[in-house]
């Protein structure tokens, strides 16, 4: 990976942009006002140099900027508005900059969050630089140093730790020790390097990574889908737990949808379907090495569903998704799947023997009306729901242990109609090739 790159490259890009003329002074300029510097070669040459801006690029004044007040043609002479900290000698690289001074200075505010002098000895070996002004500054943990001055001047490394106990720690070290009154700048240039190693660390691991999986590849191998083409409830497939007046029929209305409908009339009417067999789906890291000894990596559920008044359903109990017996509710243990919250919006939750972890709010009541897909993704260590292809969260917690069934159960909470539509349903796993 490269890293402690990204400034100097968006530096000399804009530089680069801003730049009418590159250079090399060949004669040493005033002293001891330092105010002039001298190219020979620019004799001659028309005045497009007064009024821009001279950036020095080596020596005692490095990277200081000042705005050109006049050129001698005759000699090759710019006269500075103000002096520079050093007299600018023969072979310093200087750049005319296609901008007046004080738009320079707005560039570079814009580009630069700090600029200080540091005040004692940083690390020894360059693993730090210390100023006691950045106590009083925003944390620039994330940015990015420059060294300005020294031994080490033009080294950008990326800021790896809070800067607001007057230390600035690089990613990677310096070339040398940043020693008391070395010139410097954070800029406002953000990367993310603990974020890209985390990243890397993944792609590196020696299991999943891609090491791992060279010669492999990932193929889904359905199990069911189910689209209702037999305009019946196959018992081979699926079975009912009706309670009350509660209903499950196949019906074809909702063009082009066929469905199975779950339905209830009265108060505590309820209409379950479920999957006569279990899945293996086990996303509870507890089982030792499950990468290296499960043959089945990834399991889906997806579906096409929408409700008719979620309003009038038992929001203390409906659910559907995944769950270890056929008549899973909301409060059963060792499920995964979609509940109802008190407002009646619908949460994705997981829970084991233990405890629940819910993502709240993933359709809202509002919404419920519609016709929505739904799915469910069973990861070693994860369940994620996506709502019409978008995730609507992960949960790492609280995970089951088992094999599971799938669910669809309806609980009815008051006198109506709070039906449920049932359209194509798919269920699969992914295994590995090698």
């Amino acid at each position: 990976m490269v890293q402690d790159r990204h400034y100097a490259l968006a530096r000399e890009e804009i530089l680069a942009a801003l730049t009418a003329y590159t250079g090399v002074t060949t004669a040493d300029g005033a002293t001891p006002v330092f105010n002039t510097l001298i190219d020979v070669t620019l004799i001659g040459k028309n005045d497009f140099i007064s009024g821009k801006t001279v950036l020095i690029g080596s020596g005692d004044a490095l990277y200081e900027d000042q705005g050109a007040a006049s050129f001698d043609d005759t000699t090759g002479s710019i006269t500075v508005e103000s002096p520079f900290s050093a007299q600018i000698k023969a072979g310093t690289i200087f750049r005319i900059l296609n901008a007046a001074a004080g738009q320079i200075s707005e560039l570079l505010d814009a580009l630069v969050s700090y600029r200080g002098t540091t005040t004692a000895d940083g690390a020894i070996g360059g693993g730090t630089l210390v100023c006691s002004d950045l106590t009083t500054k925003p944390d620039f943990d994330g940015n990015q140093a420059v060294i300005k001055s020294g031994p080490y001047a033009g080294q950008v490394r990326d800021i790896d730790g809070v800067t607001t106990g007057g230390t600035v720690t690089p990613h990677t070290s310096f070339g040398g020790t940043i020693t008391e009154g070395t010139r410097f700048s954070i800029t406002a240039i953000r990367t993310v390097p603990a974020e890209v190693a985390a990243i890397e660390a993944k792609l590196d691991n020696d299991v999943w990574g891609l090491s791992a999986l060279a010669g492999q590849s990932f193929r889904p191998t359905p199990h069911l889908i189910e689209t209702w083409q037999t305009e019946a409830i196959d018992g081979a497939i699926w079975g009912t737990n009706l309670v009350g007046t509660g209903g499950a029929v196949f019906s074809a209305g909702e063009p082009p949808y066929l469905k199975v409908w779950l339905s209830g009339i009265a108060n505590t009417d309820e209409a379950c379907l479920y999957g006569v067999h279990r899945w293996f789906c086990n996303p509870d890291t507890a089982m030792a090495n499950y990468l290296e000894k499960s043959i089945l990596r990834v399991f889906h559920m997806e579906f096409v569903l929408r409700f008719d008044d979620a309003v009038i359903l038992d929001n203390t109990k409906f659910f559907m998704g995944l769950g270890s017996i056929q008549a899973a509710i909301e409060t059963t243990n060792n499920i995964v799947g979609f509940a109802l919250d008190a407002s009646d919006n619908l949460d994705f939750l997981s829970q084991n023997a233990a405890a629940a972890t819910r993502a709240e709010d993933v359709v809202l009541l509002a919404d419920l009306a519609d016709w929505h897909k739904y799915e469910i993704v069973v990861s070693p260590g994860e369940v994620e729901c996506f709502i019409d292809e978008v995730s609507g969260g992960a949960i790492t917690t609280n995970l089951p242990e088992t094999a599971m069934y799938p669910v669809f159960h309806l609980v009815q909470a008051g006198a109506g109609n709070p039906d449920l539509h049932i359209g194509v349903i798919r269920i699969w796993s992914e295994d590995i090739l090698r």
